[in-house]
């Protein structure tokens, strides 16, 4: 990591005035934000390295996402049948905190057959069937509100030193939260030990809040950690790639 950075002077979210809050209710219509609302991010197919990022101006592509991850949740999809290109189709077994399965077939996902190495694409692979996937709330300079990350199995573990479970423990071995720090995740592609190019994700720190900026974060977090409650991992947009 290098300087810190004031965040106040580059994100909408933490000077959020009476006019973006006046905004955010007319355009909900005095209603609350619901599980859909919030724009969602995934990992592209076939190994690209460019993001497509929902805008005001349409899809947007980037070679980075840089913003400050507010909160994470884990989670686990499981799906019977491999679905074909462009098909998207609800999981028959979903977990919303990785431990205990909803659907068929349901129960403690610890001792679940489709959490067995050897049961992925129906037998056919060596991964597993049902897959471990984190929900990342994350903010973009600029933005009011937050959105969405898919981070797949591919993404969360392996071997790489950039994947999302050992970047979180090397802010851990800094004694850094996750949310006191300005990340970048970008696209890096792979290929499966069955030759199947795959996109992959690759965490770093850009540079970590000054003390002012890490307490109107922790402000903002008490407010919209609750968003990420009602995000279900069974509306994920990616659906579980061969590589997996």
């Amino acid at each position: 990591m290098t300087n810190e950075l004031v965040v106040k002077e580059n994100y909408a979210l933490l000077s959020a005035n009476e006019t973006a809050r006046e905004a955010l209710a007319a355009n909900l219509g005095g209603g609350k934000l619901n599980r859909m609302d919030l724009d969602r991010v995934g990992v592209p197919a076939g190994g690209s390295t460019m993001w497509s990022i929902p805008t005001l101006e349409g899809e947007e592509s980037a070679k980075e996402l840089k913003g400050i991850i507010l909160a994470f949740r884990d989670g686990r999809t499981y799906w019977r049948k491999r679905m074909g290109d462009g098909e998207q189709t609800p999981p028959d077994c979903y977990s919303e905190d990785g431990v205990n399965g909803t659907g068929s077939p349901g129960a403690a996902c610890a001792g679940c057959p489709m959490n067995q190495f050897g049961t992925a694409n129906e037998g056919a692979g060596k991964g597993k069937a049902c897959k471990e996937k984190r929900l990342l709330l994350m903010v973009r300079a600029g933005d009011v509100l937050p959105f969405v990350v898919n981070v797949p199995t591919t993404s969360l573990y392996g071997k790489s030193t950039t994947t999302c479970r050992k970047y979180f423990m090397r802010l851990s071995s800094k004694a850094v939260p996750f949310y006191d720090v300005e990340s970048v995740l970008t696209l890096e592609k792979d290929k499966s030990v069955d030759g199947i190019s795959f996109s992959r994700i690759a965490f770093n720190a850009a540079r970590q809040l000054d003390e002012a900026s890490r307490e109107s974060v922790r402000l903002w977090r008490a407010k919209l950690v609750g968003a990420l409650d009602g995000v279900s991992v069974k509306d994920s947009v990616d659906k579980p790639a061969a590589s997996e």
